[in-house]
């Protein structure tokens, strides 16, 4: 019985297939299929027969050997080779072409996994690798402890688990992948020798294409190992972020991170599995994390060793060096008042408790409540509980904060507080105020702004009469210098007028400004224009009407729809006098009935109501546009004639293609399809051969037939 220990190993799987999607073999699809099938997806598995797979193969060529690694990229394909094995052949290909290449079959049966009693003797049951490998091939034979994938509702899903576990294993440990039969040690090479290996399968996968895996080698060319580049990292409060390149580029599937105390060079493993490096939806997904929980203050020196597919480790990065630092702000003081003392503000506060790192204390000073509080006074004693302010603004906010700091530089600011001096001079008149009305009977107003350093804002008023009480239009202080008013269309009052007033920080009201006044909208739509008469040709459809009447008409529009159509559109707008009283339609389908309609608008913006629908029917002669060109080439290896054309129009057609064979007459040959643009003849007899094309529309329409051309077949 063979106990596979999985808690912790199953989360390192997580992580592995975010990282396998930038493993050598790229099997980016099995995670995404596997992880949603663990995270409960109500989605419903993909087909479970794609039908073509691919066999991915990378080498590493040594001084005596090419190791060759393979895997397939489906999962069903992989659990078929679990029975069939792969054939591994080689190509001797010499420098000299005039020489033949030499095939070699290394492998005189196909490679299988080995059986389970093999495996189980071959491996130690404390090799993690060689058990999770097993488990994922022997399936149900080999039971595992203390977990099961959960939610595995498809086979498969099940097949996509093994698929990708199973390469996991090989991945960190080559005699794994050698007995999974995903790796072959060609032993038997020469020097300064060109190979090309073939993986396959021995016999047809069912149900699915499975293409040759190929990779070309020169023995003279030693596989050199990756480079481990050194981390990056950020110091934090009792933590170190590692960070490093994990990429395509990188050439690792795993890593072991590795620590020491600065200057002891005593590293110690911080990981017990192979690391792989798990992103969050914001993460760069070309980057590894690893987060290390340490004491603050002690300089640790970190290195990397990456673990390549063929389970090799890369020498160790270069040291990079970090140190964790005390980043918790100390407990913020409480502002218990701000008084006014005559031209200044006295600040008191107190400490709710005071922390043992705890340096100095500030005054800081905002002119909002959100900040920035920029210090008014000199750094403070940890004792002090007041401060007086005789730099404070009088024409601004004087919001109070006090910033607690300590000895690692960690600020906290306590809750802002508001102290003022009393302030009872009201500011200037303002000036400049104006307005106009738009067509939806909006008012826009502007005005100037005014100088004084502690404006709060403008209040609206308004008035149907100038001699008449004006009333307040806004309960609140408007900060801009603009303002919009909707006033109602329909009143017998033919302007409205606007006055405002300025406030202050201590909302004192200035006087009243002049009035602007505004003239109302006119509400009378102008008369609308009528259709005289409509007649059809077989090119366009002409419209003839009688202008508005009203004489402040500035726009005049056109529109039109299918008489099935509850939806019209705007065919034609004239902006400028004198409007046309006729107009041509054209391009437009045939066999259809149109619905036209007028609508004039005045300079005020409104709109007649529209004209007299006037309707009329399109029709249609039949003819279509004829194919513009299409040339001929005869391809003398094949046989063929190739006619091509060209033919832009929309619409439902076909291509009724017209042969002449040699000494006959033009025929119709074949009705081609409306996307095609080529036709392949095989030329059977000698001679001269004539083609030519016409477009057959579905609706009956007919275009001209092209002109013919020839071409001579011999």
């Amino acid at each position: 019985m063979i106990k596979l220990f999985t808690v912790s190993i199953v989360f390192l799987f997580q992580h592995y297939f975010r990282k396998y999607i930038r493993s050598p073999f790229y099997f980016g699809f099995i995670y995404f299929l596997f992880f949603s099938t663990l995270s409960n997806a109500q989605t419903s598995a993909p087909d479970p027969k794609p039908d073509t797979c691919k066999i991915k193969v990378i080498t590493q060529v040594k001084l005596d050997s090419v190791v060759l690694r393979w895997a397939p990229d489906l999962a069903i394909a992989w659990e078929q080779q679990l029975f069939n094995g792969f054939v591994v052949e080689r190509v001797e290909i010499p420098d000299d072409t005039s020489q033949p290449v030499i095939k070699t079959k290394l492998n005189s049966s196909p490679l299988k996994p080995l059986t389970k009693e093999e495996w189980l003797k071959q491996f130690r049951k404390d090799n993690s690798f060689a058990m999770i490998a097993a488990s994922q091939i022997y399936g149900a034979d080999i039971k595992q402890a203390e977990i099961e994938p959960v939610s595995i509702r498809e086979s498969y899903n099940k097949q996509l688990t093994r698929h990708g576990f199973a390469l996991f294993a090989a991945d960190n440990d080559a005699a794994v992948a050698t007995a999974s039969g995903l790796r072959f040690v060609d032993k038997n090479v020469k020097k300064q020798t060109n190979y090309l290996y073939k993986i396959y399968y021995p016999v047809a996968l069912e149900g699915i294409y499975c293409d040759t895996g190929f990779v070309f080698v020169n023995s003279a060319e030693l596989t050199k190992m990756p480079v481990m580049r050194s981390p990056a990292v950020k110091n934090g409060d009792g933590k170190i972020e590692l960070y490093w390149d994990a990429g395509p580029k990188s050439q690792f599937s795993a890593y072991h991170i590795e620590r020491a105390i600065a200057g002891t060079g005593k590293f110690e493993r911080l990981n017990k599995n192979p690391f792989v490096s798990f992103q969050s939806e914001n993460e760069d997904k070309n980057a590894a994390y690893f987060t290390d929980s340490v004491k603050n203050y002690v300089r640790y020196e970190y290195r990397i060793i990456g673990i390549t597919a063929f389970g090799e480790l890369s020498a160790p990065s270069q040291l990079t060096a970090a140190m964790a630092v005390d980043l918790t702000a100390p407990v913020a003081a409480l502002i218990t008042g701000v008084i006014s003392d005559e031209k200044a503000l006295r600040i008191n506060w107190k400490l709710p408790a005071a922390d043992s790192d705890l340096k100095s204390l500030t005054v800081g000073r905002g002119s909002t409540i959100d900040g920035p509080f920029l210090p008014v006074s000199p750094e403070l004693g940890i004792g002090a509980t007041t401060y007086l302010d005789n730099d404070q603004n009088p024409y601004s906010g004087n919001f109070y904060a006090i910033i607690s700091k300590d000895t690692a530089g960690n600020t906290s600011y306590s809750l802002p507080f508001y102290g003022f001096i009393k302030d009872d001079i009201a500011p200037g008149i303002p000036t400049g105020l104006s307005g106009f009305i738009d067509t939806a009977s909006v008012v826009h107003l502007k005005w100037n702004k005014g100088s004084e350093p502690d404006l709060k804002g403008y209040r609206i008023y308004y008035s149907n009469d100038p001699k008449h009480e004006f009333s307040n239009l806004t309960s609140f202080v408007l900060a801009d210098t603009i303002f919009r008013d909707t006033i109602e269309k329909r009143t017998l009052t033919k302007h409205i007028y606007y006055k405002i007033v300025a406030v202050d920080n201590n909302y004192n009201h200035s006087g009243f400004s002049l009035p602007a006044s505004i003239r109302r909208l006119d509400i009378i739509p102008p008369v609308s224009p009528v259709f005289d008469k409509l007649s059809v040709n077989d090119t366009a459809v002409i419209l003839r009407w009688v202008n508005s009447t009203s004489d402040d008409v500035k726009e005049l529009m056109l529109l039109r729809k299918l008489s099935s159509d509850t939806n019209w559109s705007e065919i034609k707008h004239w902006k400028q006098l004198p409007f046309p009283v006729v107009y041509m339609d054209k391009n437009l389908p045939k066999q259809k009935y149109f619905e036209y309609k007028l609508i004039a608008t005045d300079s005020s913006g409104l709109k007649s109501d529209p004209s007299p629908v006037a309707g009329i029917r399109t029709y249609d002669n039949g003819l279509r546009p004829a194919i513009p060109e299409f040339t001929l080439e005869f391809i003398r290896d094949t046989k063929i004639n190739r006619i091509n054309w060209k033919y832009q129009e929309a619409g439902d057609y076909s291509f009724m293609l017209y042969r002449g064979l040699p000494g006959k007459p033009l025929t119709k040959f074949k009705m081609i399809k409306g996307d095609a643009r080529n036709f392949e003849d095989h030329a059977t007899l000698q001679g001269e051969y004539s083609y030519a094309i016409k477009v057959v529309y579905k609706d009956g329409g007919e275009s001209p037939l092209s002109e013919k051309k020839v071409i001579q077949v011999n």
